[in-house]
């Protein structure tokens, strides 16, 4: 059987990688910040308020019906806790749903029907 000959240049050498720092973005604006800012300065203070307090009851809530759970209720049975822990943080999760869901609604114009 013959032997086949090997390309003795090797493979081929890889492609060029195109350049990303051109003269076109260089002269691109840098992001407008005023708008940003624009932004955030029009978030009511209510809704921060909100997302904190629920911030805090989310970490808050979970730690102390595991704990009062573990001692009071399941006698030092730790994995029935952890399940309290657990649906007691959807529990707030869904509370804060609601109250976000409730507030949009009630913010939005009512649409008029004919």
């Amino acid at each position: 059987m013959p032997r086949t000959k090997k390309n003795a240049a090797g493979p081929a050498p890889p492609a060029p990688v195109p350049d990303t720092d051109s003269a076109e973005d260089a002269r691109a604006p840098p992001p407008d910040t005023d708008s940003a800012q624009d932004a955030l300065a029009r978030i009511p203070g209510s809704v921060v308020g909100k997302l904190v307090a629920f911030s805090v009851l989310l970490l808050v809530v979970p730690l102390l019906a595991y704990f009062a759970s573990l001692r009071l209720v399941f006698g030092g049975s730790t994995t029935p806790a952890a399940i309290t822990a657990a649906v007691s943080a959807n529990l707030v999760l869904a509370a804060y749903v609601y109250v976000a869901w409730t507030e949009e609604s009630a913010g939005a114009p009512k649409r008029k029907t004919e």
